[in-house]
């Protein structure tokens, strides 16, 4: 899969045939051992698919679901600008309708990811919103 267009379409092309090839956890674990390593509290982000989720739960992680409205996600990415982002709100709701609910356990589920989380916070606002709800979780997970 070397020489790809560095786009959306092409990096969920590649997270699905590594989780496929190496287990539906692959990609999380090496972001866990990662974390183990460097020693102290992490965050993981972008679990796309439930073996993910699965995994994670089963070592201990709490999960926190972030949403927002498509159309609002949509008008943040296209003000980022970034290779992965240029995209109509047409195609842009086409891919996230295909990562939303996978069958195979290897595919993204995002739904079925968010339907496993432990919090879930909504992004609708500023920035500082945001952050405050996360402090709040996690305080509430260090009790």
């Amino acid at each position: 899969m070397k020489n790809l267009e560095v786009n959306r379409d092409n990096t969920r092309l590649v997270g699905n045939d590594l989780r496929k090839t190496h287990g539906p956890a692959y990609l999380v674990q090496i972001n866990y051992e990662r974390a183990v390593a460097a020693g102290g509290d992490a965050i993981i982000e972008a679990l796309r698919a439930v073996g993910e989720a699965t995994w994670l739960k089963e070592h201990g992680a709490s999960l926190i679901a972030v949403d927002a409205d498509r159309k609002l996600r949509y008008e943040r990415i296209a003000g980022r600008g970034g290779a992965l982002d240029q995209v109509t709100f047409e195609h842009f709701s086409k891919q996230e309708d295909r990562e939303l609910a996978g069958a195979d356990a290897w595919d993204m589920n995002i739904a079925g990811v968010m339907a496993m989380a432990d919090y879930t916070l909504t992004n609708d606002g500023a920035v500082e919103k945001l952050r405050a709800q996360v402090d709040q979780v996690l305080e509430e997970i260090k009790k």
